[in-house]
């Protein structure tokens, strides 16, 4: 006896599946990276630092920094204060809009949608910026001299900050 058929799905199907998710992935990087670019203006990339906790990738969003690897912000390390932190308002209607139920003045939600990226990357190989998506930009570490240190990472958040984590500059 074969099974119903609308437990089915077709390949066809599956692949415009596959790349309406990558197009959204794509989507809303640019709406992160749109919103920190509002939030903070010198803002050019989003360093983020990845740890392994009992077997799993944790992402940790470490700080903002300029084209030249300034700091602009750092985020606070410890959770709940995290969760208490806020960042600055949002002016702009549309991204505001985009961010639905979340709130783009929570970092812990920003933390949050970008892991919910980093897997979506991870699942389908998107390679968003025709790279990996949050690349490993070891130059802007905080800790250049410390080999025992969590790599960082980073998300560029303009068009010259994407060259610049491409040429390695």
């Amino acid at each position: 006896m074969s099974a119903p058929s609308a437990a089915f799905t077709s390949v066809r199907a599956f692949t415009a599946a596959e790349a309406h998710l990558h197009r959204q992935a794509r989507g809303i990087t640019a709406t992160v990276a749109a919103t920190l670019n509002a939030q903070f203006p010198t803002a050019a990339f989003l360093v983020i630092a990845r740890h392994e906790v009992e077997y799993q990738d944790v992402l940790v969003l470490h700080s903002l920094r300029n084209l030249d690897g300034t700091l602009v912000y750092t985020f606070p390390a410890d959770d709940a204060e995290l969760r208490a932190a806020r960042l600055p308002v949002l002016r702009d209607r549309v991204l505001r809009r985009a961010w639905g139920e979340l709130d783009p003045q929570q970092p812990a939600h920003l933390r949050n949608l970008v892991h919910r990226i980093d897997i979506a990357d991870d699942f389908l190989h998107l390679h968003t910026f025709d790279r990996p998506l949050l690349p490993d930009l070891p130059r802007r570490a905080a800790h250049p001299n410390d080999p025992h240190a969590d790599p960082l990472i980073c998300l560029p958040l303009t068009a010259a900050a994407a060259r610049a984590a491409a040429y390695g500059s």
